[in-house]
């Protein structure tokens, strides 16, 4: 039977606002719930219970909630329902139809009356025996009394044409409106009392308003107010100028009018005066407002009933409260994301990130969050460069930006000042012992300057050879040299040190040379001996030098001690000379042999020794 379009407004948590003050502030939201059928009654038994009618003869009661109705019960009477009228204590509810009158029980649901006249019912009243007044448009166009089984002798008169409302007010006093122009009041046994003829227009609603009053709603918009006991009159012309179909008293004691072309007039109750109006398509039945000041209005169609809201606008914004999710706040309306910050970048508290509940302010407005614990949050808020910090150490992973990190996947280096590829904290992962200058050493030293690319750095004046810096900057097989002679240290290396203990000039030896077994042979060559001691200057080892004290000679084969450059014979140790030679070899007969043995030549040579010792002292 309903249909349910499914609306629920979550209504903001505003402190209530005065009806009269806030209806001014209200805005169309549209229809937020419809039900089956056309309504012809519509009333409020409570706060949160509605009771309606429909003319197909549903009577339903709903739970009022938000603006929703929610069915809690209804009854198919399967009549062509005219209006109905629930009694004081709301039990039972009278139903006025095209044959007569139902009386249905509201606890049991069950229809405890059944009077079938055969003649249509237009109205139907409760006086305060329990007893039931009929009101018939045409017809008769007057009010009938029964009681639980038939007729009683009371009426009311007829109006000259036909009757269109009725009510009944204290003493049971009976008030009928007609075509006539005219509303009459009866006692209780139908006895005319009063007769009111101030109406250029018919009467369409009269009710009772519960303070002592009855309101008299007219065909062309007028409002009329009575005092049932002086007769004193008020009125007003509604502004819609429409014909008022439904007059309600709402919690604040205002009087709500509605009328058959879609209009509700607000009408305060103390001055008598309209403080405002709204437009709702369809019969205005009822309306209701909310607890935090917003309007729901019932209209009926022709084939079904809807619920219209109408809601506070306290920003002014244009949006309702209910939709606004700024109510306080008119440059902001929509938060899509529910983080308490609005979609329009422009106003109050605007959401840098729409979409994203966890994140709402980009202070450097760098595309990432200033919430640490959000999506895609910005480690570093407050520099537009930065965002992550993949290794927590403080600086940006985007290394060519503002505080950005040259190793964003090492937190112990950060900065590279010489663009070496060594960090500048030296206590780092391969820190850098010259962060001022590019280089690219890496075992005495990280990060400095190796000229010949050996890996140990060049020395400089912080840092020398002894303290572990290359000895040999030019030659990359070289780099240490513990004796400080000028060659290094490492064995394959170019001009290797022989004594890398003891500082030497030697670049050569003679020696034996070893066999391809690793046995000495008794032949003898120049090797490389480098940084040993030659004493000579020779550039002999002076283990590898046959005569280490003489420069000129290297070689002493017969151990003389006369090199093999001075020595006529180094083969023989006793050879020395030619002389030595031509007096052992008496064989050799050249003609230097034969001068040296010539007896006047010895006697020469004899003389010359004599006079050079004679010289020297000795005799």
């Amino acid at each position: 039977m309903r249909k349910t379009l499914a609306v629920l407004l979550a209504l903001l948590l505003l402190p209530a606002i005065p009806n009269s003050g806030a209806s001014s502030s209200l805005i169309e939201v549209g229809v937020v719930d419809s039900v089956d059928g056309r309504f012809v009654h519509a009333s409020f038994s409570s706060g949160s219970t509605l009771m309606t009618l429909t003319t197909d003869g549903n009577l339903s009661e709903h739970f009022w909630g938000s603006g929703e109705l929610i069915t809690q019960w209804s009854v198919e009477l399967n009549i062509t329902a005219k209006s109905a009228t629930p009694d004081w204590t709301g039990l039972q509810v009278a139903v006025a139809h095209s044959t007569g009158v139902l009386v249905i029980n509201t606890e049991n649901k069950t229809i405890t009356r059944n009077y079938n006249i055969s003649t249509t019912v237009d109205f139907v009243e409760w006086d305060t025996q329990g007893e039931l007044w009929f009101g018939h448009s045409g017809g008769e166009r007057r009010a009938k009394e029964y009681d639980q089984n038939t007729w009683t002798t009371y009426a009311t008169t007829s109006h000259n044409t036909a009757m269109t409302a009725m009510t009944i007010i204290s003493e049971d006093r009976i008030v009928t409106g007609g075509r006539d122009n005219l509303v009459k009041v009866f006692t209780q046994d139908g006895t005319e009392v009063k007769s009111l003829s101030d109406f250029s227009s018919y009467p369409t609603k009269i009710i009772n308003d519960g303070s002592g009053n009855i309101l008299v709603g007219c065909a062309n918009g007028d409002l009329f107010r009575y005092d049932f006991t002086t007769w004193s009159m008020e009125s007003l012309r509604i502004s819609s100028d429409h014909s008022i179909i439904s007059i309600n008293i709402d919690d604040d004691g205002d009087i709500l009018v509605g009328t058959q072309n879609g209009r509700l007039h607000i009408i305060d109750s103390s001055t008598f005066t309209e403080e405002h109006s709204f437009e709702s398509p369809g019969r205005v039945m009822n309306a209701k407002f909310g607890s935090n000041g917003e309007l729901y209005i019932i209209s009926a169609f022709s084939t079904s009933s809807k619920v219209r809201l109408f809601d506070l606008d306290t920003d002014g914004d244009g949006i309702t409260d209910s939709l606004d999710a700024f109510p306080l706040d008119e440059t902001q309306t929509v938060d899509t994301d529910g983080d308490g910050f609005g979609d329009n970048e422009d106003g109050n508290n605007s959401d840098a990130f729409p979409l994203d509940q966890s994140q709402w302010i980009d202070s450097d407005g760098d595309g990432y969050g200033d919430n640490p614990d959000g999506n895609d949050s910005d480690a570093f808020p407050n520099n537009s460069d930065q965002w992550a910090d993949g290794d927590g150490d403080g600086y940006g992973d985007n290394m060519n930006g503002e505080q950005g990190d040259r190793y964003p996947e090492d937190s112990t280096q950060w900065s590279d000042r010489d663009y070496d590829g060594f960090g500048d904290e030296v206590d780092g992962t391969n820190g850098d012992h010259c962060p001022d200058i590019n280089g690219f050493s890496t075992e005495d030293r990280r990060g400095c300057p190796d000229s010949d690319g050996d890996g140990f750095s060049n020395p400089d004046d912080d840092w020398t050879v002894a303290d572990g810096a290359d000895s040999s900057v030019n030659d990359k097989t070289q780099w240490s040299d513990m004796d400080g002679d000028g060659y290094g240290d490492n064995l394959t290396g170019n001009q290797p040190d022989s004594c890398p203990l003891e500082a030497g000039t030697s670049t050569m030896a003679w020696l034996p040379v070893i066999s391809n077994e690793g046995e000495l042979s008794l032949t003898y060559e120049v090797q490389p001996k480098y940084g040993c001691v030659d004493t000579d200057g020779d550039g002999y080892y002076d283990f590898g030098d046959d005569l280490p004290n003489d420069p000129n000679d290297y070689i002493d084969a017969d151990k003389d001690d006369v090199g093999a450059s001075m020595d006529y014979n180094d083969s023989n140790k006793l050879i020395q000379t030619v002389e030595d030679h031509c007096g052992l070899v008496l064989s050799d007969t050249s003609e230097t042999c034969q001068g040296l043995r010539d007896t006047g030549y010895l006697a020469y040579v004899a003389k010359q020794n004599e006079d050079e010792k004679s010289s020297l002292g000795y005799f």
